[in-house]
């Protein structure tokens, strides 16, 4: 419990406004200016610098808790040295010193908040709600005005049948709710974007495998934590849980299958966020693996959601499962009259003037058919970044093949359609 003079009557502001209290609120105004060109001079160092540069994160941290440790040494300090020597006590002084502690709690505890919610724009309006609702907690706190809003919020009933429930306890209680499936919810934001963000040698797979079993286990810890709230029996969720095996085994058996296949993906590695795969004709790069499908973006911008039960059951072409070497494939056809060690150099020539080619693996070219209308000859690249740079090449490529050869005078056939006209 906080000390009797932060509390904020008549009587305390009248023990301000005496000779001690000034005295007191000086020692607290010189104690703010003192910290105030520390962190000045601490914000403007080259630690501070770089620990920013590095480490943001503990940079913002630092910052912020910085304030409330060094108020608290000095105006602690300063006010227990004008108590002793004074003989009136500095118990506003001391009382300040120990809620800035608090302010810096909260202000380490909302820099977080910004952190963990900063990936997405839409958690905006949630950030602020919640820090406003923190610092009316403290304010609250501070002016004893929670224990009265309990004592007059306590004598308004509502009745629910014979059942005569507090309107103190109504709120309380909901608050209560909000507060944990809150904290769970930021826990989790934390654990994704902070913690698990910083372990750099773990691959996609085993982040997304982490987050997932630390999901899991912060909703049981929340239900574990607000179902008592409300008397329920724990022990009685085993019956609830023998249900929903019923359940699963009737008409859950797709979710539950694609489920446990999503674990068996991150766990196998079979297929990766950032592989290209081909699945059902269609050719794109894995974006997400979700608890039920996976989302694959194909070439075009479109995604698409397929269930990980067919990653599990079904044959999948993985591009880049353990390497990222990918063919480029194209063909043109080049008259019969056409010099054909002559069309082969010139391709060469056109696939090592690209430079996002890769030359240190040699290029096929060779004749592949003799066509209707004239020689097929196929070509196979290996771009630097197949995922990236594809369409890039492949139309480069295109047009220089057509360039090479009409500056060469070789003919581009196309088909010819040879009509005879009989008489009667």
């Amino acid at each position: 419990m906080l000390p009797h003079f932060l509390l904020i009557s008549s009587d305390n502001i009248a023990d301000v406004l005496s000779y001690n209290g000034i005295i007191q609120l000086g020692i607290i105004v010189a104690s703010i200016a003192v910290v105030m060109i520390a962190l000045f001079k601490f914000k403007a160092s080259e630690f501070y610098k770089a620990l920013l540069l590095n480490s943001p994160i503990k940079a913002g941290i630092l910052a912020s808790i910085l304030p409330s440790i060094l108020f608290f040494i000095f105006a602690f300090v300063s006010g227990g040295i004008y108590g002793y020597f004074s003989h009136n006590g500095a118990l506003l002084t001391l009382s300040v010193s120990i809620l800035s502690l608090f302010i810096g709690a909260i202000s380490v505890l909302t820099f977080l908040i910004d952190v963990s919610m900063s990936y997405d724009t839409k958690h905006t309006t949630l950030r602020t709600t919640i820090k406003i609702i923190l610092w009316l907690l403290l304010i609250f706190w501070v002016t004893d005005f929670d224990n009265i809003l309990a004592v007059h919020l306590s004598k308004i009933y509502i009745n629910f049948g014979t059942t005569k429930i507090s309107f103190w306890y109504i709120i309380s209680n909901i608050f209560f709710v909000f507060s944990a499936i809150g904290g769970v919810l930021w826990a989790i934001a934390v654990f994704d974007n902070v913690f698990i963000e910083r372990f750099t040698t773990l691959e996609n797979n085993e982040k997304s495998l982490i987050k997932r079993v630390f999901k899991i286990f912060a909703g049981f810890v929340g239900v574990y934590v607000i179902l008592p709230t409300f008397g329920v029996n724990l022990t009685g969720l085993s019956v609830l849980g023998g249900g929903l095996g019923v359940g699963i085994g009737l008409g859950l058996q797709k979710i539950a299958s694609n489920f446990i296949s999503g674990f068996i993906i991150l766990l196998d590695k079979s297929v990766k966020i950032g592989d290209r795969v081909v699945i059902n004709g269609v050719t794109g790069v894995i974006t997400e693996i979700t608890t039920r499908y996976t989302v694959m973006e194909a070439f075009d911008g479109s995604e698409v959601i397929i269930p990980n039960e067919q990653f599990v059951t079904n044959t999948i072409v993985n591009q880049t499962h353990s390497h990222n070497d990918i063919g480029l494939e194209l063909s043109i056809s080049v008259g019969y009259s056409s010099d054909l060690r002559l069309v082969l150099e010139l391709i060469a020539e056109c696939m090592k003037e690209h430079e996002l080619i890769n030359q240190d693996k040699s290029p096929s070219i060779y004749i592949k058919s003799f066509g209707a209308s004239g020689i097929d000859i196929f070509i196979r690249a290996w771009p630097l970044d197949a995922l990236k740079d594809t369409n890039t090449i492949r139309n480069d490529l295109s047009i220089a093949f057509l360039d090479k050869l009409r500056a060469n005078n070789i003919e581009i056939p196309f088909p010819k359609l040879d009509v005879t006209v009989l008489s009667n």
